[in-house]
C-alpha cells in the first residue's frame, strides 16, 4: 500500500539493481569491510553530536580518531603508495561521524601530505608519528589577515646561520594563524607557512614542521594557542588561534622538497620560478579538496536518504473517502528532491574520476590542471550540498530540525566547506583564469598564422549558425530533449561562448576599445561575474560527461534509470540558466518544453527515489532511530519510554 516505503521498493515499475548501481565503485573491499568491522564497537555506536557538551563531544571525536589510528586499517604512505585503499577509508569514516573524519583529514590529508609530499628522506620519523598519532598534526596557512591570498602571509621564517635553526615569529596581531583545526586542544605539531628569510633575501612562502607541545601535553615555550571563539557547526573540532614569538626549529624542520637551506646558508630550490615554487608548496591543498568533494557527496547522499525514505512514508491530504497520499507523489516534492538526487549522482560519478586520476600521477609533478578540476568540484560540490540539505530539511517539516534526523546537524556541520580549503567563488575564478589562459596560448598561436585565424573564425560561425538554427532552436519532441547529444551540446556550447566572450571583453577593456582602458587587475575585477558563470558552466559540462560515461558503462538493467537520472540533471541545468535563452540557444517555447520534461521525469523517476538512495549503500545502522527507518514503531516505542532518551 502506498504510504511505505514496501510500496515504492516492490513496485512493478521498479527495474534497477542498486547493488550492481554503485558496486563497480566500491573499490578496496577489504579495507571498507574493516572499518564497518571496526564500527561495530561501542565508541563508534555511540553519536557524539546529542545533547553532548562541547569538550566531551571533542573527546569523543579524538578518541575515535585514535582508535582508527590503534587499527593501523591505513598508513599515512597509503596517499602515495596506494591512493585507493585510503580514499576507501576516508568514504568509510564518513559515513560515521563529520567530525572525527574532519580531524583525521586536518591531520592526515593536510599536515600529513604536507609532510609526505613536501618532505624527504629526513622528515620520515615524522610519518611514523603521524601512523601513531603520537605527532598529532594540524595546518597552519591561514591568517588573521589573509586567507585566499596565501603568497602574502605574513609569518616569518628567518635562518639563523649562527645556531643553524630558523626562527618562526608571528610580526602582527593579523599574521596570527587563524581557524587551525586540531590546534587548540590535541595538536602536537603545525606544518606552518611561512616567509621564508635567508641572510636578508625573501624567498616567499615555504612549510615548516614547528612544535606546539612538548610529550607531557604542555605549550611549547614561545607559542601561545587560543579558541578561535563558538561557531555554527562543528564546535567538536578544536580550531584555534597561534601565535609564535621567536619559535626556534632545527633547519632540517623545513619541508625541502622544492627549497633547500643548506648549513652555509646557501638556498637552492629544483623550481626557478618563485610562482611555480609557491603553487608546488600549496599543492597539498589538492587531496584536501578531494576529500571535501567526498565529503559533500556523503553528506548529500545522508540528506537525501532521509528526505526520500520519509516522502515515501509519510502521508498528507486526499480526496474524500481516500486514502492519503504519501508527500512523494506531490510534484513539488518531486521537483525539490529528484533534481538534487540526479546532481548527488553526477558529483560522485565525477569523484570516482578524480580518485583515479590522482591515483595514477600521484607523486607526478604534471598536476596542475588536475589541481584546478579539483577546485572547481570542490567549490561546486560544497555549494550543492549546502542547498541539498537545505531543501532537505524543508521537505522533512519538524522532523528535519530534530537532530536525531541527521539533516540539520549536517547542515551547520558543512558550512564552512564552502570557504573551507579555498573560498568557492575564488575557486571558480581560478577555474575560469585557467580556461582563459589556455584559450589565450592557443588564440596567440593562431594569430601568428594568417589561415589559422581565418580557419577559427570559419568554426566560430560554424558553431554558432549550428547551435542558433532556427529549426534546432525550436525542436521540442521528447526524444530530442532527452537525448546525451542535445544536452552535450548545449552544455559544450554555453562553455565555449562564455569562455569566447570573456577574453574578448578582458581584451577590450585592457586595449581601451570603446570604452576607458583599465589595467589588467581592473579588467579582472570587472569580469570577476562572468568568469564564476564559466567556471560552472565548465563543470557543468564535466559532470554531464561523466554521467554519460557512467550510463554508457552501467549493467544493462541500470541504463534506463541511468538515462533518466542523466537527463533530469542535464535539463534542470539548462532549465535554471536563462542563458540559453538569451543567447539564443533556445526559444521560449523551447525552453517551457524543457521544464515540462524536468516535471514529466520527476513524475516518472518517484517510484525509483526509494531504491535509488538505497544504492548508495549506507549502513543501514546509520539510520536507526531516524525518519529514514519506521518512525512510527519509533514513536510507540518512545510513548513507553523516557523521551529524553534522545
Amino acid at each position: 500500500m502506498k504510504g511505505t516505503m514496501q510500496h515504492y521498493m516492490q513496485s512493478p515499475k521498479v527495474s534497477i539493481d542498486g547493488q550492481k548501481l554503485f558496486s563497480r565503485y566500491l573499490h578496496n573491499s577489504e579495507t571498507r569491510q574493516q572499518m564497518l568491522d571496526l564500527f561495530k564497537q561501542p565508541m563508534f555506536r555511540h553519536r557524539p553530536d546529542l545533547n553532548i557538551p562541547i569538550e566531551e563531544s571533542r573527546k569523543v571525536s579524538t578518541a575515535r580518531l585514535r582508535q582508527l589510528g590503534a587499527a593501523h586499517i591505513v598508513s599515512v604512505r597509503d596517499m602515495r603508495r596506494d591512493p585507493m585503499k585510503y580514499f576507501a577509508w576516508v568514504e568509510s569514516l564518513l559515513s560515521l561521524d563529520l567530525a572525527a573524519c574532519a580531524k583525521m583529514t586536518i591531520h592526515y590529508n593536510m599536515f600529513g601530505a604536507c609532510v609526505l609530499n613536501l618532505g624527504t628522506e629526513v622528515h620520515e620519523k615524522f610519518l611514523d608519528e603521524i601512523d601513531s598519532l603520537e605527532g598529532f598534526g594540524c595546518f597552519a596557512m591561514s591568517e588573521l589577515g589573509h586567507g585566499s591570498n596565501a603568497r602574502q602571509l605574513e609569518t616569518t621564517a628567518r635562518y639563523d646561520p649562527a645556531t643553524d635553526e630558523f626562527v618562526i615569529h608571528t610580526p602582527t596581531d593579523n599574521a596570527q594563524k587563524y581557524w587551525i583545526g586540531n590546534a587548540k586542544n590535541d595538536a602536537r605539531y603545525a606544518a606552518v607557512f611561512a616567509q621564508l628569510n635567508v641572510g636578508g633575501v625573501e624567498y616567499g612562502v615555504h612549510v615548516f614542521i614547528v612544535p606546539l607541545r612538548n610529550t607531557d601535553g604542555s605549550i611549547c615555550t614561545g607559542v601561545r594557542i587560543a579558541e578561535v571563539g563558538h561557531k555554527m557547526g562543528l564546535n567538536n573540532i578544536d580550531q584555534g588561534r597561534i601565535w609564535f614569538d621567536h619559535v626556534r626549529i632545527p633547519r632540517t624542520n623545513l619541508l625541502n622538497r622544492f627549497g633547500s637551506v643548506d648549513r652555509n646558508g646557501s638556498y637552492s630550490s629544483p623550481i626557478k620560478s618563485s610562482g611555480k615554487r609557491f603553487l608546488a608548496n600549496i599543492g597539498e591543498l589538492l587531496i584536501a579538496r578531494l576529500v571535501v568533494c567526498l565529503s559533500c557527496v556523503q553528506a548529500a547522499k545522508v540528506g537525501l536518504t532521509v528526505a526520500i525514505r520519509y516522502a515515501a512514508s509519510r502521508v498528507q491530504f486526499a480526496l474524500p473517502d481516500k486514502p492519503e497520499h504519501p508527500i512523494l507523489e506531490f510534484s513539488t516534492h518531486q521537483q525539490r528532491l529528484l533534481p538534487l538526487l540526479s546532481t548527488t549522482y553526477a558529483i560522485a560519478f565525477v569523484n570516482e574520476q578524480l580518485k583515479r586520476k590522482y591515483a595514477d600521477r600521484v607523486g607526478s609533478s604534471d598536476m596542475e590542471d588536475l589541481h584546478v578540476l579539483v577546485s572547481g568540484m570542490k567549490a561546486y560540490a560544497s555549494w550543492h550540498n549546502l542547498q541539498t540539505l537545505q531543501i532537505c530539511r524543508e521537505c522533512c517539516g519538524g522532523q528535519g530540525y530534530l537532530t536525531r534526523n541527521l539533516i540539520c546537524s549536517y547542515r551547520v556541520d558543512m558550512e564552512p566547506f564552502v570557504t573551507l580549503d579555498g573560498d568557492n567563488t575564488v575557486l571558480m575564478q581560478m577555474v575560469a583564469k585557467a580556461l582563459l589562459d589556455s584559450f589565450t596560448n592557443q588564440f596567440k598561436k593562431w594569430s601568428k598564422d594568417y589561415f589559422e585565424v581565418i580557419s577559427y573564425v570559419r568554426k566560430e560561425v560554424q558553431i554558432v549558425a549550428k547551435e542558433q538554427n532556427p529549426l534546432l532552436t525550436r525542436v521540442i519532441a521528447q526524444q530530442h530533449l532527452r537525448g546525451s547529444d542535445f544536452q552535450l551540446h548545449s552544455l559544450q556550447f554555453r562553455e565555449h561562448c562564455l569562455l569566447r566572450d570573456l577574453a574578448f571583453k578582458l581584451q577590450k577593456i585592457t586595449m581601451g576599445l570603446g570604452e576607458k582602458r583599465q589595467s589588467q587587475f581592473e579588467a579582472w575585477n570587472t569580469v570577476l561575474p562572468e568568469a564564476v558563470a564559466l567556471g560552472k558552466a565548465h563543470v557543468e559540462r564535466l559532470l554531464l560527461e561523466a554521467f554519460v560515461e557512467a550510463e554508457n558503462k552501467a549493467d544493462p538493467v541500470n541504463k534506463d534509470i541511468l538515462g533518466l537520472l542523466r537527463s533530469l540533471f542535464a535539463l534542470s541545468r539548462i532549465a535554471s540558466d536563462d542563458w540559453f535563452v538569451i543567447a539564443g540557444n533556445l526559444s521560449g517555447m523551447k525552453a517551457k518544453a524543457v521544464k515540462r520534461q524536468v516535471g514529466l521525469i520527476c513524475s516518472e523517476l518517484k517510484e525509483h527515489a526509494v531504491p535509488l538512495v538505497n544504492a548508495f549503500g549506507l549502513p543501514e545502522w546509520y539510520f536507526e532511530g531516524t525518519i529514514a527507518s519506521d518512525w512510527q514503531k519509533l514513536n510507540q516505542w518512545e510513548n513507553r519510554h523516557a523521551p529524553e532518551f534522545f
